[in-house]
């Protein structure tokens, strides 16, 4: 099995790699943004922390929608958004949104990328991006 790597977008293609940390100790949440072209190079990060407590789906969710309204509002599209949340992948790229909590975040994930069709949401293992960044 080959060692897993971050891997460049296309050339012409951004990604936008996201993730949320949740530190339930202190009751404080991380969002972590990272913004980068085809040869790799880091084009816009952005890092907040928010002192509520939700779910880590929730939160990822909304790591997610605030990556891609950071790469629209900076114009740095098309992109990629990759977010190890397995579950909320599924969710955005189902189509369906769930009648629960983060189902609103689902809903303006959706929204955005209808107004940006050429941005999609993938999963990619934590491991790969988080080791090159």
């Amino acid at each position: 099995m080959a060692p897993l790597s971050w891997r460049p977008p296309d050339d012409g293609v951004i990604k936008v790699n996201t993730d949320a940390a949740v530190d339930s100790m202190n009751g404080k949440i991380g969002i972590g943004i990272i913004i980068r072209g085809s040869k790799g190079e880091v084009l816009a990060y952005s890092a907040q922390t928010i002192s509520v407590g939700f779910s880590s789906e929730i939160m990822e969710s909304l790591a997610v929608f605030r990556g891609l309204v950071f790469a629209c509002d900076s114009s740095l599209l098309p992109c990629t958004i990759e977010t190890d949340a397995h579950v909320v992948v599924n969710l955005i790229n189902s189509g369906s949104v769930p009648l629960s909590d983060i189902g609103l975040i689902i809903h303006d994930i959706a929204q955005v990328l209808v107004c940006f069709p050429s941005c999609k949401v993938v999963f990619a293992f934590r491991l790969i991006w988080l080791l090159t960044a």
